[in-house]
C-alpha cells in the first residue's frame, strides 16, 4: 500500500512539473563540492549558446539553452568572486560558457537528470563537462535540474586546466595530446561525433574543430 502511494505522489509530482508549464527557467544553486583555490585580476565571463529555440528535456518540459547558459555564468560568477577575481566585460582574460543539452529521463522507480557544458577559455582550452542528478521517483524533476546545473558548474571549476587559467596559468598551452593508441576506437568515435555536434550549433569554429579534432586523433 506504502509503495502505491509513493507511486501515485511520485506521478503528480512530475505532472505537475511537467503540465503546468511547458518551459522552465532553472534556479541558481549553491556549487558544493569545489576544491579550494584562490585567484586575482580579472576576467570575462561569455555565454556562448546562441540557441533560444525550445528545446525538450523531458516528455513535457522545454528549454531555453541560452537562458539556462545565462544562469550557469551567473554561478560560476558568484564562485569565482568568493575566490578573488573580478568579472569584467572589459577583462582581457575570458571564459566563454554553452549549455549545450539538457536532459532527464524517468527509468522505473527514479528521474535522471544530466546536463552537458561546454567551455573555451581565450588561451585555447576546450572542455566538455557533464552535471547529473538522480533521485527516487517521487522526486521533483524541475528542482532536479537545478541540482545538475550546479553539479556541471562544479565539474568545470574542479578542472586543473581551467583552475590554472583563472590562477593565471596558461591553460591548453602545455596540454599534452592524448595518445590515440591509448584510446578505445569507440572512444574516439565518440568524441569526433561531439566535436562535430559543437561545429553544427555553432558553439565552436571550423578552425577549433580542426585543432580538437587532431588533438583526438592524435595528429
Amino acid at each position: 500500500m506504502k509503495k502505491a502511494v509513493k507511486f501515485l505522489m511520485g506521478a503528480v509530482v512530475i505532472c505537475v512539473a511537467g503540465c503546468g508549464s511547458s518551459y522552465y527557467q532553472p534556479n541558481a544553486l549553491p556549487v558544493g563540492g569545489i576544491k579550494a583555490f584562490s585567484a586575482k585580476g580579472s576576467i570575462a565571463l561569455v555565454n556562448g549558446q546562441p540557441s533560444r529555440d525550445p528545446v525538450p528535456f523531458s516528455s513535457t518540459l522545454h528549454a531555453n539553452l541560452n537562458a539556462w547558459t545565462d544562469v550557469a555564468v551567473g554561478m560560476t560568477e558568484n564562485e569565482l568572486l568568493q575566490r578573488g577575481l573580478t568579472v569584467s566585460k572589459e577583462a582581457a582574460k575570458s571564459l566563454t560558457i554553452s549549455i549545450t543539452s539538457a536532459k532527464t529521463t524517468i527509468p522505473f522507480m527514479r528521474v535522471s537528470s544530466q546536463i552537458e557544458m561546454y567551455v573555451r577559455t581565450s588561451s585555447g582550452y576546450t572542455a566538455t563537462y557533464t552535471g547529473k542528478e538522480v533521485s527516487a521517483f517521487t522526486g521533483d524533476p524541475m528542482r532536479q535540474m537545478d541540482a545538475a546545473l550546479a553539479n556541471v558548474v562544479a565539474e568545470l571549476l574542479n578542472d586543473p586546466e581551467i583552475v590554472s587559467f583563472l590562477s593565471d596559468g596558461k591553460a591548453g598551452a602545455d596540454v599534452p595530446k592524448q595518445d590515440s593508441a591509448m584510446q578505445k576506437p569507440d572512444d574516439i568515435y565518440t568524441e569526433l561525433r561531439k566535436l562535430k555536434g559543437l561545429l553544427d550549433d555553432g558553439i565552436i569554429t571550423q578552425d577549433e574543430f580542426d585543432t580538437r579534432k587532431k588533438r583526438i586523433l592524435g595528429n
